[in-house]
């Protein structure tokens, strides 16, 4: 199982009020074209991959990674298998004034 397909960064539109999410797989790829191919655009929501590659860290996801198929190594070898616990959605978002 690779982590970066299990996770996602939920953000609130500041326009509709609405929440949309970036699965952090988008956020690395996006970060891997950025290093390689650059973007001409001037302003980053003009180009989706400009602007996902600043969501995060990416040295900080490569990490998470890592440490993650650490962990996925690991329970192999007990004989196990690394899975993740279904989460409650997150508490919602306070009203906006």
């Amino acid at each position: 199982m690779n982590v970066l397909d299990t996770f996602a960064l939920e953000i609130d539109c500041p326009q509709c009020g609405g929440a949309y999410r970036v699965p952090l797989r988008n956020i690395a790829l996006s970060q891997n074209m950025m290093a390689h191919q650059g973007c001409p655009v001037h302003d980053e929501r003009e180009c989706p991959p400009a602007f996902d590659a600043t969501l995060l860290d990416k040295q900080l996801l490569q990490d998470l990674q890592a440490l993650w198929g650490r962990l996925d190594e690991q329970s192999r070898r007990a004989g196990a298998r690394l899975v993740i616990e279904s989460a409650p959605d997150a508490a919602p978002a306070p009203p906006k004034n």
